[in-house]
């Protein structure tokens, strides 16, 4: 998982992060370079590009380097976000039919629940001021959230077993329901490399 981990912290890193910190490019993405320059252009008011880098104070060719794939060494640590990450990951598992009526949410139960766990500890004698019912009320609206997120990701891969006639079932819900056992694994067991 830790080379996952380190993936996602590569493809994730900001420009800044690129340009400021321990990444380094790894100059074999010329074409992507120039197709993320030109998206960024074109979001921009016609002209406006230029004086945007001139006003950071930012070198286009240090620029168009950092649009490309980069690599963390690995002497560099991990940023601290990563722990939330490898937890989430280690927590993710299938819950048939959850309470919830939010898309996806049998994958994402077991999240939510650890990310609660976590808060009532990291919260300590504090979390007693909250009620149950503030508790739920938390729970449901990180769910909701996690779902608005997440769905077009799970929808997507939803879409391609369909395209690619991996879905087994005889109705569109037990269908569903395979991919999301196979993606996650069985029922109360972990597949994680699968998630990253």
């Amino acid at each position: 998982m830790a080379d996952a981990i380190r993936s996602i912290v590569e493809r994730s890193s900001t420009l800044w992060e690129r340009l400021s910190g321990p990444f380094v490019s790894t100059g074999d993405a010329d074409e992507l370079c120039a197709f993320r320059l030109q998206q960024w252009i074109d979001t921009l008011p016609p002209g406006t590009f230029e004086e945007r880098l001139a006003h950071d104070g930012l070198p286009i060719d240090a620029v168009i380097s950092a649009l490309g794939p980069v690599r963390l060494p690995d002497d560099q640590p991990l940023p601290a976000w990563t722990d939330t990450l490898k937890m989430l990951i280690q927590a993710a598992s299938y819950v048939p039919h959850p309470a919830i009526g939010v898309p996806f949410a049998e994958v994402l139960t077991s999240a939510v629940a650890a990310t609660a766990e976590r808060l009532r500890h990291d919260a300590g004698d504090a979390s007693d001021a909250l009620t149950s019912h503030a508790w739920r009320q938390m729970e449901t609206h990180l769910m909701t959230g996690l779902s608005n997120l997440l769905t077009p990701a799970f929808a997507s891969s939803l879409n391609l077993a369909r395209r690619l006639r991996r879905l087994q079932g005889a109705s569109p819900e037990e269908r569903y329901q395979r991919f999301l056992e196979r993606t996650l694994g069985a029922p109360g067991s972990r597949k994680t490399q699968t998630l990253v």
